[in-house]
């Protein structure tokens, strides 16, 4: 079965939320989220790893040209930066930021669903069924479960 991990990008740092499968709405922090509807292929997604393999991240490459406005609105939080080109976004779980190339190249793509809240908070998920364990022993990564 697989999880997926739902990013919300608030504000000050990102709430990590393991789900059983994506939903059409959901609550963080008194917010609504509501899934966008956008049902083609965003793009394809990387677990960002460091040298011993810790999951401190993901990066999403969009690869709908009409998706690209959604760049900047991603990548507002300090804790996001863009990608050159503005091709896509890197998502920081926690204050590490080093990782290595090559153990971040799952290039995993499809169940992506982006959600959005009236305050214009966005949240994205993942399907993690092949980082789950990784992102649940990192102790630098606060889970919530849905």
């Amino acid at each position: 079965m697989s999880e997926f991990l739902i990013v919300i990008l608030d504000h000050s740092k990102p709430g990590l939320v393991i789900a059983p499968c994506n939903q059409d709405e959901f609550v963080w922090s008194g917010r609504k989220l509501i899934d966008t509807g956008i049902r083609t292929i965003v793009g394809f997604f990387d677990w960002l790893r460091t040298d011993e393999n810790e999951v401190i991240g993901v990066r999403l490459t969009i690869l709908d040209e009409e998706l690209d406005y959604l760049v900047p609105e991603l990548a507002r939080p300090d804790y996001v930066e863009e990608l050159p080109r503005s091709v896509g976004i890197e998502i920081f779980f926690s204050e590490g930021r080093n990782y290595n190339d090559r153990n971040s190249d799952d290039q995993d793509f499809m169940d992506n669903w982006i959600y959005r809240s009236d305050d214009g908070t966005y949240a994205i998920s993942f399907n993690a069924q092949y980082s789950i364990d990784s992102l649940k022993s990192n102790p630098a990564i606060q889970l919530a479960e849905q």
